[in-house]
């Protein structure tokens, strides 16, 4: 691709003119003096010396077209498509505010397009982290919206948020692959190979593809090397892991570069104190209580399988809980060691409530305990709307999900499984009771035992508060519509795969967790809005909830059942958003569960088995360096990163596991990590203690472009590969 003909696509809009040429951009002088502007030096990939600039977010309005290779569901084929992106970023002290808006010239009421618009918040949450640039008053137009399924093109809308809001050319005979994982990494895309295909059969000149994905199995078995594949295509390929380093690239231009620490982070010796008291406790009643436990032999083999199971995790939480204790690592063997008491005490209770059961007696009590779990949820002892508490809170609110999780899922199972129209054999009649019986004794004993979260606020606090600048209260109503897009592309996939996957899907407590939350967070979200709508016709103007536009889809159907009533939230706007992250982060685990890993259901153990472990291993490596830059930019502002710190370590231990199961949950607590400390620098972020770099002066093209021929004719290139984007005359300088 020429200079000019990547020049062609990016269309400088002046703010305050409105005259336009021949492209629909401005007339060629504005254009030149635009672009001098933006690339600040001769060529538009690096400065003189051949150093790469830093991008740096522009004030002024641009727009320009981005190639995606969509799915087509109806026709179950692969088609290359062109969106169109305006930038418009609000900078009078007037007009501003801190939302982040996307505008769409047309809307469709589809689930296609519905996933679409999901991506677009998915791709700026990603990208704003990426460029640590938050998107602050940010105006997008979105237009062309073509049809098809986008998950696969998450990493290509990134970069082009970056893109346009610094004016930089989208080079339009470049195809970017890849689903963005929650540290920002590139993630398995579908069908890579026709999707290659399509691109070179479409005109393109080159792909980026997940570095992980450099091979893939197709529907026959046949192993496709994608970078041979795409040169004997005639396409360059390149190969990238994460979003910082394709927008670098493509654009060739720098994205800022955190410090990351290379020595694995540890929590200050306040935690270790504390951890180890508790810790040495627990390790003392449990080498008591598990002389007695069935291991092996006839006691063993007598159990019920339910019951086997469930004593599976019993040992396996042990035995990694005291490794953990040994090699220093007190939080994790804080977490497995009290799981594994209150699971044996689950056990305990399955012996005592199997002969005598009543299913209504224990929905009570299932009802009870989760009603408390939900109330110290929303009703949390330390919330000072700022960072500090709101990462306790965040840590204390994943603990609490897996326990509510649990109860959840057995109370769906039973629910279903005890009805009077259920054919339910007795045999999953014996592993419904169990597991309800199980859950809700654990959680009831682990609730009893809260108190390490109430005394972690004070240890990190020492150094005083950090704010969040009011930030919180504009970015929690945009995180919303990214959980609830993140889930609707997931049922989607789903749903594909509910044939597969079958009745299996019962057993898993987190999934039907998850589904029951996804209601919650869409009533939520349709209570905002009506309280939004209230409000704009009483002040008669938009207010920011209300210009955010997501309508979430038809995938939120969920089995009826008795659950407690919400008690209204008190959680401050920093907590939500912190707590948001865990939502996230669990909808993106499941999703590389059920939909790119690979599995299947093992009806002895009653777990998901994940097939594809060198896939899961590549991204643990990836999330790991995100975990780590987590960290840093966490502490870039200020906070403390001992909770961070903690969540790290947890993943690591559960990545060495040999369990494919524990090495997914530890990849979501390294996901977890690498967003929550992302999103305390979106919070924090004070663009009064950011350095910030001037505009460049307008520097005149030179008057032979980079691989063009002297000429003193005006020069014409061809039209990109899409037809809706013109060719432009452009009169080369004398």
């Amino acid at each position: 691709m020429s200079f000019q003909g990547a020049v062609s696509n990016l269309k400088l809009v002046h703010p305050f003119s409105k005259t336009t040429g021949p492209s629909g951009g401005l007339k060629k002088h504005s254009l030149f003096t635009g672009l001098a502007v933006v690339l600040g030096c001769v060529s538009p990939l690096s400065c003189p010396g051949g150093t790469p600039r830093v991008l740096t977010k522009s004030f002024e309005p641009a727009e320009q077209k981005i190639p995606l290779v969509m799915y087509q569901p109806d026709s179950g084929k692969m088609t290359l498509e062109w969106i169109n992106l305006r930038w418009d970023n609000m900078v009078s002290s007037s007009e501003r505010n801190d939302a982040l808006e996307f505008k769409f010239d047309q809307t469709r009421d589809d689930i296609l397009f519905h996933s679409f618009r999901s991506q677009m918040w998915i791709s700026a949450l990603a990208s704003g982290i990426a460029w640590e640039q938050p998107w602050l008053a940010a105006k997008w137009t979105v237009s062309e919206v073509p049809q098809g399924e986008a998950s696969g093109n998450g990493a290509a809308l990134g970069i082009a948020l970056i893109a346009t809001a610094s004016r930089m050319v989208y080079p339009p005979d470049t195809v970017v692959l890849g689903r963005l994982n929650p540290d920002g990494s590139l993630g398995l895309v579908a069908r890579l190979a026709e999707r290659v295909e399509v691109a070179a059969a479409s005109g393109m000149k080159r792909v980026i593809i997940p570095n992980m994905q450099r091979f893939e199995v197709n529907e026959q078995d046949e192993v496709v090397n994608i970078p041979a594949l795409a040169e004997k295509r005639g396409l360059e390929c390149t190969l990238v892991d994460n979003l910082i380093e394709a927008t670098e690239v493509l654009l060739g231009r720098k994205l800022p570069q955190t410090t990351v620490m290379q020595s694995s982070p540890r929590y200050p010796a306040r935690f270790a104190a504390i951890l180890d008291a508790k810790v040495g406790a627990r390790r003392i009643q449990l080498k008591a209580a598990s002389k007695s436990w069935p291991r092996s032999g006839a006691a063993w083999n007598a159990l019920p399988p339910p019951e086997q199971s469930l004593w599976r995790k019993v040992f396996r939480n042990y035995d990694l809980g005291i490794d953990a204790y040994q090699a220093g690592q007190l939080y994790t063997a804080h977490q497995l060691l009290k799981q594994a008491w209150a699971d044996q005490s689950g056990l305990a209770g399955v012996k005592k409530g199997s002969e005598h059961f009543d299913l209504k007696a224990w929905e009570l009590r299932a009802i009870a305990i989760r009603q408390a779990m939900v109330e110290r949820l929303n009703q949390p002892l330390n919330d000072k709307n700022e960072l500090q508490s709101a990462l306790v809170m965040a840590e204390e609110n994943d603990w609490i999900y897996g326990l509510n999780a649990g109860v959840q899922g057995a109370q769906i199972m039973a629910k279903q499984v005890f009805d009077a129209r259920s054919d339910a054999t007795p045999r999953q009649q014996e592993i419904a009771r169990t597991f309800l019986i199980s859950a809700v004794t654990s959680a009831e004993v682990q609730m009893a035992d809260k108190s390490f979260y109430a005394e972690c606020y004070p240890l990190v606090a020492v150094k005083g508060e950090v704010g969040v600048y009011n930030r919180a209260a504009s970015l929690w109503p945009q995180l919303l519509p990214a959980q609830l897009g993140k889930a609707e592309i997931f049922i989607l996939g789903l749903k594909s795969r509910a044939n597969e996957v079958g009745d299996s899907l019962l057993y898993d407590a987190r999934l039907s967790s998850f589904v029951r939350g996804l209601k919650e967070s869409k009533a939520g979200w349709e209570q905002q809005q009506e309280e939004a709508a209230r409000q704009a016709a009483k002040a008669a103007r938009q207010t920011t909830v209300s210009t955010v536009g997501f309508v979430p889809g038809k995938g939120y159907l969920t089995p009826k059942m008795p659950v407690p009533p919400l008690p209204v939230s008190s959680l401050s706007d920093a907590a939500r958003c912190l707590t948001w992250v865990n939502e996230y982060c669990e909808v993106a685990m499941l999703e590389q569960k059920y939909l790119h890993l690979g599995g299947s259901f093992d009806a002895n153990t009653y777990e998901w088995n994940v097939m594809n472990r060198v896939a899961l291993e590549s991204m643990l490596q990836l999330a790991d360096q995100g975990a780590r830059r987590g960290i840093a930019l966490a502490q870039s502002v200020g906070a403390d990163s001992s909770i961070l710190n903690m969540i790290y370590e947890m993943g690591s231990n559960l990545r060495a596991s040999e369990d494919n199961n524990l090495r997914l949950e530890g990849l979501r607590q390294y996901w977890r990590c690498a967003l929550l400390g992302g999103m305390c620098w979106q919070l924090s972020y004070s663009p009064s203690a950011t350095v910030m770099v001037p505009e460049a002066e307008p520097v005149p093209l030179p008057s032979t472009p980079p691989g063009d021929s002297a000429t003193p004719e005006p020069a014409v290139d061809p039209a990109p590969a899409s037809p809706d984007i013109p060719p432009v005359a452009y009169q080369k300088q004398p």
